[in-house]
C-alpha cells in the first residue's frame, strides 16, 4: 500500500528525509558532523520559511531504457536524491507524464524506484543533492548490472572510504558530470539507483568544479 499527497500538500512522511547524514543538509535541528567542528544548517534555512511544494520537473531513466519525463511535488531548496531516498512507499508520484514509447501524455502516474535506473532534475530550481563546503571532489566509474560503466564525479569527505559514503544515501547516490562508456555519451548530473551498480571504483583526479551542478540531458 503506498499513501498519495493532495495536490501542492507538503506531506511529511513522504517528503521527510532519511536520518543520520552528515552529507545532507534537511535535519530538523543543526547537529555536527560525525568529524566534529561544522554545523549541518537546519532544515528550515535549506527549504526556506515555507514548505509549499510546487510541481518541479524531472526525468527518470527506467531499467528497460525508457524514459520517463513528468512533475512531482518538492518544497522549496528539497533535493532529488533525498526525495527519491524518501520514498517509503517505493512510488514516485508524477503528473503530466511522458513516456518515450509507451503512452500519450498522463495526468498523473506512480513508478517503482527499483525500476528507475538514474533521475535527473530538468527544473534548474531543483538541486541535485546539497554537500557540506568541506566535501572534496572524487573521480569514479560505476560498473551498471548491465554492464554499461558510468564514468563520474561524486563529492565526499576528506579520507571517507566509498562504502561509508554510500551508507549514507537513501537507495539513489548522486554523480556529476556522468559519461556513459563506451559511447562516451554526457548525461549530466544523476541520482543513480544503487541496486544497479554492480561495483563502484576509484579512479583518479576529481572534476575540476567544486559544487555539483544540474545540467540534465534529455535522452
Amino acid at each position: 500500500m503506498y499513501r498519495t499527497r493532495p495536490t501542492g500538500q507538503y506531506d511529511p512522511a513522504l517528503d521527510e528525509p532519511r536520518r543520520g547524514s552528515p552529507y545532507f543538509a534537511m535535519a530538523n535541528t543543526s547537529r555536527p558532523t560525525p568529524a566534529g567542528g561544522s554545523q549541518l544548517p537546519n532544515r528550515q534555512s535549506v527549504l526556506g520559511k515555507s514548505s509549499r511544494t510546487l510541481p518541479r520537473k524531472i526525468q527518470l531513466y527506467l531499467r528497460d531504457r525508457t524514459t520517463i519525463v513528468g512533475n512531482v511535488y518538492l518544497a522549496e531548496g528539497q533535493d532529488l536524491v533525498l526525495y527519491l531516498g524518501s520514498r517509503k512507499s517505493g512510488w514516485i508520484n508524477l503528473v503530466g507524464v511522458e513516456a518515450s514509447g509507451m503512452y500519450d501524455e498522463l495526468n498523473h502516474a506512480v513508478f517503482q524506484t527499483h525500476q528507475v535506473l538514474w533521475a535527473s532534475p530538468i527544473d534548474n530550481s531543483v538541486p541535485l543533492v546539497h554537500t557540506l563546503p568541506s566535501a572534496v571532489a572524487r573521480k569514479v566509474e560505476a560498473v551498471l548490472e548491465d554492464g554499461r560503466v558510468l564514468r563520474a564525479g561524486l563529492f565526499a569527505l576528506t579520507g571517507q572510504r566509498l562504502s561509508d559514503f554510500l551508507h549514507t544515501f537513501g537507495d539513489f547516490i548522486p554523480l556529476v558530470e556522468v559519461r556513459l562508456l563506451p559511447t562516451g555519451d554526457l548525461l549530466g548530473d544523476l541520482a543513480v539507483n544503487r541496486t544497479a551498480i554492480r561495483f563502484l571504483a576509484e579512479t583518479g583526479a576529481p572534476p575540476s568544479r567544486p559544487t555539483p551542478t544540474s545540467t540534465p540531458r534529455i535522452r
